[in-house]
This record gives C-alpha cells, sequence and structure tokens, in this order.
C-alpha cells in the first residue's frame, strides 16, 4: 500500500498510515466508525531491582510530556491532556478477556477461512 501498488488496505494501525504518509507514502487512511481501539498496558514486576525507580518510569510514561513523545511517533495517547485527532473517534474496544475466552472459536474459524481446513 505505501508504494501505492494497492489501492486500499481494511485493517491497518493508524499510527503506521501516519508514518508512512509522513515519509511521503501516497497514503490517506481513515476510521469506518466505530473505530476498533486495543488498550494497552503498563506494569512492573513484582521485584524489580529498583522499585522506586520503577515507578517514577511508569509515572513519566503515563505523562503528558512522554505521552506527547510517543504522539510524535505517530501513537494515540492514553493522556487526554495530549489533545489528538483520535480522541473524537467513536471508538469500541477489544475486551481481552472476550478475547481470550473465545480463543478456540476464533482459531477454528481462521483455520477453516483462510487455512482451508475441513470443517
Amino acid at each position: 500500500m505505501a508504494s501505492g501498488e494497492i489501492p486500499l488496505a481494511l485493517t491497518t494501525y493508524s499510527h503506521g498510515a501516519e508514518k508512512m504518509k509522513q515519509k511521503g507514502a501516497p497514503v490517506e487512511w481513515f476510521a469506518i466508525a466505530p473505530a476498533i481501539g486495543r488498550a494497552n498496558g503498563i506494569g512492573i514486576v513484582r521485584t524489580p531491582p529498583h522499585p522506586n525507580a520503577a515507578a517514577l518510569f511508569v509515572d513519566f510514561l503515563l505523562s503528558p510530556e512522554a505521552q506527547a513523545i510517543l504522539q510524535k511517533g505517530g501513537y494515540v495517547p492514553a493522556n487526554l491532556r495530549v489533545a489528538d485527532p483520535a480522541q473524537k473517534l467513536p471508538l469500541k474496544f477489544v475486551d481481552p478477556a472476550v478475547v481470550l475466552d473465545e480463543d478456540a472459536k476464533w482459531k477454528k474459524l481462521w483455520a477453516e477461512i483462510i487455512l482451508g481446513a475441513p470443517r
């Protein structure tokens, strides 16, 4: 898509398309409502060698300053104090618990539809 050889990609991450666009690729992205969002998380291991430093690093990563740095990299900021056009999109978030609960169902459908496995 970035080279202009194919006209459309139905599923792509907006930050990837935005990075290609900034490098001059002939692309534009848009969301078909509702856009599907996937929440990411951050955590600290149970016994870090420097627990206070780990906590400070997490605080920094979630701060407006760090989120602005991530935004420059094309990511949608998690901190709402950093304005981003994606915040205006109607979003539906994927529920990780449902993904785990329905794992076998989706693997079976993938095998049948994509891999052509017998039903």
